[in-house]
């Protein structure tokens, strides 16, 4: 519906980029829930099993809460290369600054990686920091790619402008 509404405002170049964007996000997003739900799950599940003190009762909604907020989180996580390839092709930063900030966003995947996961180990919490640091390098490289793309898209009016 968003897309359809969009849609008549833009023009040509813009679509075509929505037509790849849209699809792209879905993809990802898709693909992050699925790790969480197949890479993340299994071993939360098993940790919060493992104490020996008591038997864990977990109620079916407990469950399905876990298994829905560690899939949302990770399709968000996996949407990060796009959004920092929107930002640097609509030039609002420049890769350069993603680069600089790579020791911030390391230190704030692990605090993600420790909000994010329902247990105190430190397995589940670099299950969830490592995905947010990979799909951070690939923003920043995604980034590079749209830098250049600009760059090029300014220079090609100019080359074909006849001089004299």
């Amino acid at each position: 519906q968003v897309v359809a509404f969009v849609r008549p405002g833009l023009k040509p170049g813009e679509r075509r980029w929505l037509y790849i964007m849209v699809p792209s996000a879905l993809v990802s997003f898709a693909v992050g829930a699925a790790f969480g739900y197949l890479v993340l799950i299994p071993p939360a599940i098993r940790f919060l099993l493992s104490f020996d003190i008591a038997v864990p009762l977990i109620g079916i909604s407990d469950y399905i809460n876990l298994v829905v907020m560690l899939m949302f989180w990770m399709g968000l996580i996996f949407e990060l290369p796009l959004v920092m390839f929107l930002m640097a092709r609509t030039g609002v930063v420049k890769p350069r600054w993603f680069a600089k900030q790579r020791k911030w966003a390391f230190l704030l995947a692990f605090l993600l990686g420790a909000i994010i996961t329902p247990t105190a180990d430190p397995v589940n919490q670099a299950l969830v920091a490592g995905p947010i640091i990979v799909m951070y390098e690939l923003g920043l490289w995604l980034s590079r790619l749209a830098e250049w793309m600009r760059a090029r898209k300014k220079a090609a009016p100019a080359a074909s402008q006849p001089t004299g």
